[in-house]
């Protein structure tokens, strides 16, 4: 599956936007009236540079921090946010920032960008489980929560995680539920980053949507990483 025009488009919307984002934050009279407009955009991925700019743009420190408490759960690269902390010059907020960005983050749904309105989902709360994409409907089996800490992407409440069938990180193993390991020492095969519009795993692997098929039912999958619109997702 090619790159498409519509995730392409989508790529180059996201930049614009984001500077547009700065610059109504920047043009705002009062700090209230910025955060509100951050608030606002919560939802859409963010980088942590992005996050950072919005960052500086506030000129109290109790916004700045209110800045990485609306968009925590939107940041797609929190490997690098500890990048962060040097834009808060007290450490009473350095700490606050970090405390946020080690509390787990909840995804109402991991959205597909190869197909409109797609999500990955989990079609029983068994172990064993491959996880497939479906329409979006907001229920249960769409719901994920992933640990900072550790990278764990759990389908919420069932004690399930997404895993890497085999634990060896081959291109094609399954993406399935497996009970989660939970707290430092998680398995490898458990253990994922979101990379800006990617979801990487073991062996440097993306989760992908085999063979880019939009439809129903599709399979998910571990394949290398090549930037096309089936291994793209959204937490929204």
């Amino acid at each position: 599956m090619r790159l498409t025009l519509a995730f392409a488009a989508a790529l180059t919307a996201s930049s614009a936007s984001a500077q547009s984002l700065l610059d109504s934050v920047k043009a705002a009279p009062f700090a209230s009236d910025k955060v509100a407009i951050v608030q606002g955009a919560a939802g859409r991925p963010f980088a942590v540079d992005e996050v950072a700019a919005l960052v500086d743009a506030m000129p109290f420190s109790v916004d700045k921090v209110a800045v990485v408490e609306a968009l925590r759960a939107d940041i797609t690269d929190r490997h690098n946010a500890h990048r962060l902390y040097s834009h808060f010059p007290f450490s009473s907020d350095r700490e606050r920032v970090a405390q946020l960005l080690s509390e787990p983050v909840a995804a109402p749904r991991i959205e597909a960008f190869s197909s409109l309105g797609k999500c990955l989902d989990a079609p029983a709360t068994l172990m064993g489980t491959q996880l497939t994409l479906r329409s979006c409907h907001g229920g249960a089996s769409q719901s994920f929560t992933q640990d900072p800490n550790n990278g764990e992407i759990a389908l919420t409440g069932s004690g399930l995680c997404l895993n890497i069938e085999g634990g060896i990180g081959h291109a094609g193993d399954r993406v399935i539920l497996w009970p989660c390991t939970g707290g430092t020492r998680t398995y490898e095969n458990q253990a994922w980053r979101y990379d800006g519009w990617n979801i990487i795993g073991l062996e440097g692997l993306c989760v992908d949507v085999s063979g880019g098929d939009g439809s129903d039912g599709s399979p998910i999958i571990v394949w290398p990483c090549h930037g096309q619109a089936n291994q793209a997702w959204s937490r929204r």
